[in-house]
């Protein structure tokens, strides 16, 4: 059962002593284990940085039949552009 609400009148701009010594709520299960939950990281920094970069796919690369590398768009087709894959594993267009 819900706890009864506790209603406020404006006055001389301070609570009514009986709420400020009203301290029950400090035993209540539901408020400790709301504050541990806030106490307590859920996550850590790297699995934090995991959801953030989650939404972002990773560029789609297709190595041609000339040995070149294209990316592949959003639409679905490929930038025209060439590109050579480096030792690091990143790409660099293609320059003559």
């Amino acid at each position: 059962m819900a706890p009864e609400p506790v209603f406020y009148a404006r006055g001389d701009g301070g609570q009514p002593s009986e709420a400020v010594s009203d301290r029950s709520h400090l035993e209540s299960e539901d408020y400790q284990a709301a504050m541990y939950a806030l106490a307590i990281p859920h996550l850590s920094a790297e699995e934090e940085a995991d959801i953030a970069g989650s939404t972002e796919t990773e560029p789609e690369w297709m190595q041609s039949s000339d040995g070149h590398w294209y990316l592949k768009q959003d639409d679905g087709s490929y930038d025209r552009t060439p590109h050579t894959k480096q030792e690091d594993g990143t790409f660099k267009p293609y320059t003559t």
